[in-house]
Order: C-alpha cells, then structure tokens, then sequence
C-alpha cells in the first residue's frame, strides 16, 4: 500500500516490513527495535532515551514481545532514528510475513528455576534466522527457561521450554520427604518405609525435586528443551504440538 507522505510517495508495506509501522497521525511511524530475549544493555538503552526524546513522543512502547517501540516519528527522521541508532548496534526489528525477533525469559542465569541458558538460544536463533520471509504469516520463536512457561512458548510457532528428567539414587536418598511435598503434580509419592517412587508419566521436568532435596538423591539423568510447534496467538490461540523433549 502507498501513501503520500512529506509529498513523497511511500510504500508503507516496505517500511512496515523493516520495523517502521505507521501511525494515525500523519507523517508519523512507531519505529520497533529489535531486541532478542527481551534483553537489552544499558549502554543502548542510554542511546534509545537519547534518540527518543529527540525525534519521538513523550514515551515509549514495551510491545508484547518484549521489543522496544518509539513513538511518534515523524517520517523524514527515519534514517536518522536509525543511523543513531547503529551508533551502539542497536538495529531496527521486523513486521510482516517474516522470521520474527525470538523472546525469552532470563533463563539459568540468575532465575532459580531456570533450567536452560534461554538468552544464549535467542540470540543464536536470531541470528540465524531472523527477518528471513516466510511467504505467508509471521513466525513467531520463544524460549522458556522452565516449565513455569513465563514468555508462553507453548503459543508460538516453534516454542522451546527447559526440561530435566530426574533419576532417583535410592542408597543416598534418607526419606524426608521433601521431594513429595514439593512436587505440585504427584510424580512423586511416599512408600510406607518413606522412600519415594517416581512416576516419570505425570512428570513435567521441572526439575524442582532435585533443587529441594538435602541428601543430592535426585540427580538430573537429561536434560535439554521441550519444543511444540504450531502453536498461535490471535483471535483463536492454539497450543503447540509436543514435537521432541531435551532437545540440546
């Protein structure tokens, strides 16, 4: 679709397809940068207020997939909003039928519960596949640290979520109990002599047993993601199909 702005004539779709999405106001874009895994150092954070408050609105949007949205650019300041941004490689994202940005949580750095470096996966994939045109919808990639699911990957196209499969060392296990009374979807049970038994079918790898327990009876036996795919978001959101578990 053109349109005439500045009394030149623009291919909205085109700049769309490059992160630059129009406004209702005339001549105005949101311009959307790309930022994978939600993460985003201070230093291009400094830049992104700097170049913000000089050619955007009073604010900034934090979009659903964890990118960062400037608001209110006025269309002959595009290429500069751009060019300073490059100054700390800070690119513009994506829109359209296309490879998008992958989102993740904070993933084993520093999350307890995290089982997967997430922030490590989004970035390989983003730069692999990231903008490539997929000729008829966007592809939308999420990695979730832990079963707990936070950025919703189960939605996604292709979602990626933590998993570790425990195994018992009943020698060194002194039957606490405290694997039973932490696991919140009855893998675990307590035999009468208080040792546990393990029903790897009502598992969901969440690893929370081999955290709580004082004795290291629970020992991760794989480990790896959990990938579904064809999963969506929209007017009818779908959860993806289980497609293979401790991916590496």
């Amino acid at each position: 679709m053109a349109e005439r702005t500045n009394n030149i004539d623009v291919d909205l779709s085109k700049l769309k397809a490059g992160g630059f999405i129009k406004e209702l106001g005339k001549d105005l874009f949101s311009v959307r940068l790309r930022v994978p895994g939600g993460r985003m150092a201070l230093s291009r954070l400094k830049k992104i207020v700097e170049v913000a408050e000089k050619y955007g609105g009073e604010f900034v949007h934090l979009s659903v997939r964890q990118s960062i949205e400037l608001v209110h650019v006025d269309f002959k300041h595009i290429n500069d909003v751009a060019e300073e941004l490059g100054d700390v490689q800070q690119k513009v994202a994506s829109c359209g039928a296309r490879v998008r940005v992958p989102v993740a949580c904070g993933g084993c750095e520093y999350n307890p519960k995290g089982l997967m470096d997430t922030q490590k996966s989004a970035l390989e994939i983003d730069a692999k596949l990231f903008g490539i045109e997929t000729g008829h919808h966007k592809f939308k990639v999420a990695f979730a640290g832990c079963p707990s699911d936070c950025p919703k990957s189960a939605t996604n196209d292709v979602g990626f979520q933590g998993a570790v499969l425990p195994a018992l060392d009943r020698e060194a296990c002194i039957g606490c109990g405290l694997c039973v009374k932490t696991c919140t979807v009855g893998a675990i049970a307590k035999r009468e002599d208080d040792t546990p038994v393990f029903a790897p079918e009502r598992c969901i790898y969440c690893g929370d047993c081999i955290k709580v327990c004082p004795s290291e009876a629970w020992k991760a036996e794989k480990s790896g993601y959990t990938v579904r795919i064809g999963g969506k978001w929209g007017r009818n959101p779908l959860v993806g199909t289980l497609y293979a578990t401790f991916l590496p």
